[in-house]
């Protein structure tokens, strides 16, 4: 499985992370079934996405999108 998108976002940004390589997808924790997600998480969060091959087979990966708090500015 290949990922695209940010491994670093701001606090409050939303990430679209993008996954290819199978031809069926699950995201974990969300258990949405698409290749592409929008998510805005309050604080680091890892994924874990199980790809199906067309003969059934599975294999799954883990991504970490990290968030950052916003600077105070004075």
């Amino acid at each position: 499985l290949t990922f695209t998108g940010p491994t670093t976002i701001c606090s409050g940004a939303f990430a679209t992370l993008s996954v290819s390589g199978a031809v069926g997808y699950l995201w974990f924790p969300l258990s949405v079934t698409s290749n592409s997600i929008s998510v805005s998480p309050t604080s680091t969060t890892v994924y874990t996405i199980v790809g199906t091959n067309a003969l059934g087979c599975q294999q799954s990966s883990t991504f970490t999108l990290h968030v950052t708090s916003i600077p105070a500015l004075s």
